[in-house]
């Protein structure tokens, strides 16, 4: 279902859902006993604390103008139908498993960014969420390296 909402609105559920999923970490975190996916999942949380605080910041340098402009708004339901595919079983998934379900959450993310930017007449919005998919694609990048030298250990 699209609907209208003001690029504010679209930010701040892009910065709720990145404090969700970084609490959501811990809290799989906790669930489970094996120290790999324990130092995965507690780089993830900070990941995705990085990534709201990141938005925070791109936020407060954008004019009050540009943050109550509005338009179609898609992002709730793309990342629904995403998280909806995904299982989370703790006890028995593996460190690749949980790569793999963070690579697809930021590439839904990075999609995301991107069809606001592409479909945007405004400029000012369409470099926020063009900037948006670029950090967010920065971050997967670094994400992907650096599980790998962890799994690699």
């Amino acid at each position: 279902m699209i609907s209208f909402k003001q690029a504010r609105d679209v930010l701040n559920y892009a910065k709720d859902f990145h404090h969700q999923l970084s609490r959501y970490y811990k809290t799989l975190n906790d669930k489970t006993d094996q120290v790999r996916v324990k130092m995965l999942l507690d780089y993830l949380a900070i990941h995705e604390e990085k990534l709201e605080k990141n938005i925070e910041h791109i936020e407060e340098n954008i004019s009050a103008k540009v943050l109550g402009t509005w338009f179609k708004y898609t992002l709730c339901e793309d990342l629904r139908k995403e998280l909806s595919s995904m299982i989370i079983r703790i006890d028995d998934m593996s460190v690749e498993e949980i790569i793999r379900m963070a690579i697809q959450l930021d590439d839904c993310l990075i999609r995301i960014y991107k069809k606001i930017a592409q479909n945007s007449d405004i400029p000012e919005i369409r470099d926020i969420f063009t900037n948006l998919s670029e950090l967010e694609d920065h971050e997967k990048r670094r994400f992907v390296m650096d599980s790998t030298r962890m799994y690699d250990m």
